[in-house]
């Protein structure tokens, strides 16, 4: 997976990109100077859905990763707390207009405490679940082309 991220101050991921020469069209289609205030990182993750977690900074994984990240949190005695943004990205993912933050367009989850009790976190942990095996049914079963 390619990531196209913004590093300005208030940061956002630009575009998802399976092929690196998609990623790199996109990041050529952003106007200047923006473009320069873009990078585009390889992330080990091979297979749609692709995680992100949002706190801080962005980190990448896949299922696996998602799930450690839910299991590894805390309430906080601040009920208003969100503890991070979980996005899921089943498919490529680009603005209309490259450059510009549209991440609110992805499938996302404001991980708080409700999200902690344990049957509203099952329910996350089933959708994370679903995603996944939705994915895998999408899948091209191969051929010429096929990355």
């Amino acid at each position: 997976m390619h990531v196209v991220q913004s590093m300005n101050a208030r940061g956002w991921i630009s575009g998802i990109f399976r092929m690196k020469e998609d990623a790199d069209r996109f990041v050529a289609r952003i106007p200047e100077p923006a473009r320069t205030a873009h990078r585009t990182d390889h992330m080990p993750v091979e297979d749609y859905p692709l995680f992100i977690v949002e706190h801080q900074g962005f980190r990448f994984g896949d299922l696996a990763f998602a799930l450690d990240s839910l299991r590894q949190l805390v309430p906080s005695p601040d009920e208003d707390q969100v503890h991070f943004n979980l996005y899921a990205v089943t498919e490529d993912f680009s603005p209309t207009r490259p450059g510009s933050d549209c991440m609110g367009r992805l499938q996302h989850w404001h991980v708080d405490n409700e999200q902690l009790e344990p049957g509203s976190l099952q329910l996350l942990i089933d959708e994370l679940h679903l995603l996944v095996t939705q994915g895998r049914a999408k899948q091209p079963s191969g051929g010429a082309g096929q990355p």
